[in-house]
């Protein structure tokens, strides 16, 4: 059963866990199943006496750390968990996938990123880029249906599309014969376990302008592209300068190269008939794709789970981080296997009609975000979970108790 305290109990257990103690069993955190006292824990004791035995002191591991901060934060709505600072920051509603800020982080984007994700993006820079702040965000004012964040949660799902996406990253100068169209539609879902999920569907659109290209369509003319950290189709060039050579010590999946290769198979054999695609999943990361190919065009397409509510060390977000699974493409590395599921069950959940639909940003979120630009910025209300003095206190800037 899922445990439920009220701010001050939250402000409490904020405190002992990063005070290193343990909360008496006079606290009413102590009457939570998940904040019990160990046995070798002294009992509570008035303030003029001492303990008969030494308090242990439980130094939180980093998972530990995130997994209560995502516990405060899911109840507070102004607020959301950064990986970089391991904090709470304000939510800032001009942050967004298609142009994310960060000005309640004392980070600036590059370093954020870097910080996080160890380069320029989650998974490549050419990418919508969504954060785990971005779902959090959405499936926290999803599930609450909080007024004061409609508009940021229908900015947040809102469809995006690039209508210039560059096809190879290394290259400063694009081919003029391929015209790529890049465009994500995210949607939230209610899961198999009951539990709000967040979806996304990504889609490259490949076109040929010039007529005399088409019968010469490849692969290799396609440039580079990731749908997830395991699986990606490229050049021989760019893999072995990607990969390091013979030396580097990576592997590659070749599932979506296949899928493309039979997919301009298909199209080069039956020119006037309509295919229904090449299908695949990865298996370790829970996305599904289908890759379809006819004279003019080529179409790549992935459907993703990013997770539920959770904090950013959550294996279900970690698997759509490039940072960690870079060197295991072939499943021999450190990259678990997800659990077994059917094909195209991400796809289904998708396409699924379910009642959680919103309507796409209107007058309203239009107003209340230029009301903020006329009104200056909001002040910092940055979360402080910094040791307090005298036992570890924490103050929270800008939470009313």
């Amino acid at each position: 059963m899922e445990m439920e305290m009220n701010p001050q109990e939250k402000k409490q257990a904020l405190s002992y866990l990063f005070a290193g103690r343990s909360p008496t069993s006079s606290s009413p955190i102590s009457q939570q199943s998940c904040y019990s006292p160990p046995a070798h824990s002294p009992s509570a004791t008035p303030d003029n006496e001492e303990p008969t035995t030494p308090q242990t002191i439980h130094v939180p591991t980093h998972e530990e750390r995130f997994k209560h901060l995502a516990l405060l934060a899911s109840d507070l709505p102004d607020f959301w968990v950064c990986e970089a600072c391991a904090t709470l920051h304000a939510v800032d509603q001009w942050d967004l996938p298609r142009s994310p800020r960060i000005r309640t982080c004392p980070l600036i984007l590059k370093e954020w990123n870097r910080e996080v994700y160890g380069g320029p993006a989650r998974l490549d820079h050419r990418h919508v880029a969504l954060d785990h702040r971005h779902v959090q965000l959405a499936l926290k004012y999803m599930r609450t249906k909080d007024v004061k964040y409609r508009g940021y949660l229908r900015a947040l799902l809102q469809p995006q599309r690039k209508r210039e996406f560059r096809p190879f990253e290394g290259l400063s100068e694009e081919p003029s014969y391929l015209k790529v169209e890049y465009s994500t539609h995210p949607k939230i879902v209610e899961g198999p376990d009951g539990r709000l999920r967040f979806l996304l569907r990504s889609t490259w659109r490949y076109r040929y302008t010039c007529k005399n290209v088409v019968g010469r369509m490849s692969r290799e003319c396609l440039g580079d592209l990731a749908i997830c950290p395991h699986t990606e189709f490229c050049d021989e060039e760019y893999r072995s300068m990607y990969y390091g050579g013979d030396d580097g010590g990576h592997t590659f999946n070749p599932m979506l190269e296949d899928a493309v290769d039979e997919a301009l198979e298909i199209a080069q054999v039956d020119r006037l008939k309509d295919n229904d695609g090449v299908r695949g999943r990865c298996p370790w990361c829970p996305t599904d794709f289908e890759v379809r190919a006819a004279l003019d065009h080529i179409e790549v397409r992935a459907w993703q789970d990013m997770g539920a509510e959770g904090p950013p060390t959550d294996p279900a977000w970690r698997a759509h981080v490039a940072a960690d699974h870079r060197c295991s493409r072939d499943g021999d590395g450190d990259v678990a296997p997800v659990q077994k599921r059917e094909p195209d069950s991400v796809r289904g959940l998708f396409e699924a009609r379910q009642k959680t639909r919103l309507r796409r940003p209107g007058a309203w979120h239009i107003v209340s975000r230029m009301r903020r630009v006329w009104a200056g910025s909001a002040p910092d209300r940055r979360v402080d979970t910094s040791y307090g003095r005298g036992g570890g206190a924490v103050a929270l800037k800008g939470v009313r108790s």
